[in-house]
C-alpha cells in the first residue's frame, strides 16, 4: 500500500518476499557430433532448423554424412533445437589467398597485402573471391569489403556460331564498409584494419603480410583438399569430446538432453564397443540420454563396418544382433536406449530412397512428445509416427520377434496398417525383464533426469545461505510446489520431500552441506494391454404372438 508522507521522518513499509521457484529444465535439446563439409570446429553451435544448420555447416549433398541427414530428420519429426559439433581430420586446413587492399587517399602511397584464410577447414571455400576497394562514386573515406561466391562460366555451346551468354551476376555472400582512416583522420594501422574485417566477416579471417605499393587486387581462395576421416579417426575424435576434463569439451558447458551419434553405426564392432560406452558415461555426467543406432542392414551396401544386422526373424539375423547387443544390454546402462532397424527415407538430394540410422528420427519423436505432453510420456505408440520414413530395413519383425527383442531391451520400429511406421518400444539398455532395473523404461529415466536438472539449476540460490531451519523450510516449499505441479500435470503418481535436521546433521552443517531427499513414484508405460471378451447368451422367455 502506498504511503503519502506528511511529516519529516522515516516511513516503514512492508512487502512479501518473492518465493523462489523451480524452473522446469529443457528435455529435448539434442546434441549431434559428426562430419560436415564446413563450419566451426572450436565450438558447439546451436541451430533451430535444417536451413540454419545448412547455412553454418553446408548443404546436404551426395557425400553428406549420416549425421547431417539425422539432423534433417530430427527437425522434420518435431525437434526444436540442436547442438552441433563438427569433427575434422587432424590434417585439415582452411583455404587461403593473398590480395592487396589499396588505400584511396592520394597522400597514402602504400596499401596492405593481406592474407586471407577461410573461417574453417575444408574445400568448401575454394573459389571464394575477396576484395577491399573504394566503390565508384562512393565515399573515399570508406572501402567496401566483399566475399563473393565462386565465379561460374556457362558451358560452351555445341554450335560454335551460337554466342555464349554472359555469366549471370551473383550477389556477394557478404559486403560491408570498412573505414580507411581512424577517428584521428590518419590511415588505419594494420591491426585496426584487419580487426574490423574479422569482426564482421562470417566466412574468412585476414592477417597483414606487409605494406604494398601495388594496385588493389582481388584474392581467390584455393589450395585446400578435404582430408577424409577414417572410421578409427572419427571414433577417436568423438571419444576425445567425451574427455573426463569436461570444461575442455565443446558440449559440456551447454544444456542438452539427448545425444545422437549416427556415424558410429557404420564403424566396426570393436570400435563401437569403445565409443558407445564412452558416450553413455558422458551422458551420465551431463544428465542426458543417448539414442543408440544399430549396425546397418546389408541393403545399405556399406563396406566400412564388419557387422550388418537384418532379418532378425531368422537365426543368422538374430545371432548377429545378439552379438552386437551383448556388451550394451547391461543393468548399469540406464543412460541410453537402442532402436532397431534402420529407416528408409527419400534422399532430397538424389530423390532416391536410402537407408539411414534411426536416431535422428527417434530424437525428433522424443522432442515432439515432450512438447505435446512431457518427458514422462513414452515416445512410442500409435501417436509416434515417423515423418519422412517410407519403410523399415527389416521386414521379419513379427509380434513374436518383437516380443523376444523387447524382453532383452531392444526397442523395435514397426509398420502397422492405418498408422504407418511408428516407434514401438520404450525400454532403456537396462530394460531386460531379467534385470528388473528401476530404470527399465525410457520415460522413467528421462523423468529422473528432468527432475534432477530442474532442481540443480533452480536451487543455486541456496548456496551460501544460512544453513538452518529457515533455509530448509524454503527449500521444501520450493521443491514441493514443483513436484505438486508435476502430479497435477499427470507426470507423477506421488512424491516425498525431506530437508531438515534428519537429512542434514550437525556435522553436515559444519561442512556447509545441505541434503535434500526427493523420492518420486513415476508412471510406467502400459506395454501390455489385456482385453477380456465375454460372450453372453441371452434367452428371452415370454408369451407368444396372439392367435
Amino acid at each position: 500500500m502506498a504511503v503519502t508522507p506528511t511529516y519529516p521522518g522515516v516511513y516503514i513499509t512492508e512487502s512479501a518476499a518473492v518465493p523462489h521457484t523451480v524452473i522446469p529444465a529443457t528435455t529435448n535439446l539434442t546434441a549431434f557430433i559428426g562430419v560436415f563439409p564446413q563450419g566451426p570446429i572450436s565450438e558447439a553451435v546451436f541451430v533451430s532448423s535444417t536451413s540454419q544448420f545448412e547455412s553454418v555447416f553446408g548443404k546436404l549433398s551426395v557425400s553428406s554424412s549420416y549425421a547431417a541427414y539425422a539432423i534433417e530428420q530430427f527437425f522434420l519429426n518435431g525437434g526444436i533445437g540442436a547442438w552441433v559439433v563438427r569433427v575434422v581430420a587432424s590434417g585439415a586446413s582452411p583455404s587461403t589467398a593473398t590480395f592487396v587492399a589499396k588505400n584511396p587517399d592520394p597522400n597514402v602511397q602504400a596499401g596492405y597485402e593481406l592474407t586471407v584464410n577461410a573461417s574453417s577447414p575444408g574445400s568448401w571455400a575454394n573459389g571464394l573471391q575477396v576484395a577491399l576497394a573504394t566503390p565508384q562514386g562512393g565515399n573515399p573515406a570508406f572501402g567496401t569489403f566483399t566475399v563473393s561466391p565462386k565465379a561460374t562460366k556457362p558451358p560452351a555451346p555445341a554450335n560454335p556460331q551460337i554466342k555464349v551468354p554472359a555469366a549471370p551476376s551473383t550477389p556477394p555472400l557478404e559486403s560491408f564498409s570498412v573505414p580507411w582512416n581512424g577517428p584521428d583522420g590518419k590511415p588505419l594501422d594494420t591491426n585496426a584494419l584487419t580487426g574490423l574485417i574479422n569482426n564482421q566477416s562470417s566466412y574468412i579471417t585476414v592477417t597483414t603480410v606487409a605494406t604494398s605499393t601495388a594496385a588493389g587486387s582481388t584474392g581467390t581462395l584455393s589450395d585446400t583438399q578435404d582430408v577424409a576421416l577414417t572410421g578409427d579417426d572419427l571414433a577417436n575424435a568423438i571419444v576425445a569430446e567425451f574427455g573426463d576434463n569436461e570444461p575442455l569439451t565443446l558440449l559440456a558447458p551447454n544444456e542438452f538432453n539427448l545425444m545422437c551419434l549416427p556415424d558410429v553405426a557404420t564403424m566396426n564392432l570393436a570400435t563401437q564397443q569403445t565409443v558407445i560406452p564412452a558416450a553413455l558415461q558422458f551422458c551420465q555426467r551431463n544428465h542426458a540420454f543417448l539414442i543408440v543406432d544399430p549396425p546397418p542392414p546389408s541393403a545399405a551396401n556399406l563396406t566400412g563396418t564388419n557387422i550388418h544386422v537384418d532379418k532378425v526373424g531368422t537365426t543368422d539375423g538374430m545371432t548377429n544382433l545378439n552379438k552386437w547387443t551383448a556388451p550394451l544390454l547391461m543393468p548399469e546402462n540406464i543412460w541410453g536406449a537402442v532402436y532397431y532397424p534402420w529407416v528408409q527415407v527419400t534422399d532430397r538430394v538424389t530423390m532416391q530412397p536410402r537407408w539411414f540410422p534411426p536416431s535422428g528420427t527417434v530424437a525428433g519423436v522424443y522432442a515432439a512428445t515432450d512438447t505435446a505432453i512431457g518427458p514422462w510420456k513414452a515416445a512410442a505408440g500409435t501417436d509416434s509416427g515417423m515423418a519422412g520414413v517410407t519403410g523399415l530395413a527389416d521386414p521379419t519383425i513379427t509380434d513374436t520377434v518383437n516380443g523376444q527383442l523387447n524382453q532383452t531391451g531392444v526397442n523395435c520400429l514397426r509398420t502397422f496398417p492405418l498408422y504407418g511406421s511408428i516407434v514401438w518400444g520404450a525400454r532403456t539398455l537396462a530394460g531386460s525383464d531379467l534385470g528388473q532395473s528401476v530404470y527399465k523404461y525410457v520415460p522413467v529415466r528421462r523423468m529422473a533426469n528432468f527432475i534432477e536438472l530442474s532442481l540443480q539449476q533452480s536451487l543455486r540460490w541456496a548456496v551460501f545461505e544460512l544453513n538452518g531451519d529457515g533455509l530448509w523450510s524454503s527449500i521444501r516449499v520450493e521443491v514441493d510446489t514443483f513436484m505438486a505441479g508435476l502430479v497435477a500435470q499427470g507426470g507423477l503418481v506421488a512424491y516425498t520431500i525431506a530437508c531438515d535436521a534428519t537429512t542434514t546433521s550437525p556435522t553436515d552443517q559444519l561442512n556447509g552441506v545441505v541434503n535434500v531427499n526427493v523420492t518420486f513414484v513415476p508412471f510406467r508405460p502400459a506395454e501390455f494391454v489385456f482385453v477380456n471378451v465375454t460372450v453372453a447368451l441371452t434367452i428371452s422367455v415370454g408369451a407368444g404372438p396372439p392367435a
